[in-house]
């Protein structure tokens, strides 16, 4: 199924782009992260967090454990 896109506004859903699958759920682009992920069918998750530099440290962290 593919994703829904209004430029400006507003993109969800599944997309194929620069030759990967993502899916992505976001509305203001300023509190987007992007999740690589490995071994999965997406290659990449966009998402919209309330605070993008805490959930990549969150992130990060538990990665590194």
């Amino acid at each position: 199924m593919a994703g829904t896109d209004i430029s400006n506004i507003f993109r969800a859903g599944t997309f194929y782009q620069q030759g990967e699958w993502v899916f992505g759920d976001v509305h203001n682009p300023d509190n987007t992260i992007v999740v690589e992920l490995a071994h999965e069918n997406y290659k990449k998750l966009i998402i919209e967090v309330a605070d993008s530099e805490g959930e990549v440290q969150r992130l990060r962290k538990s990665i590194s454990v």
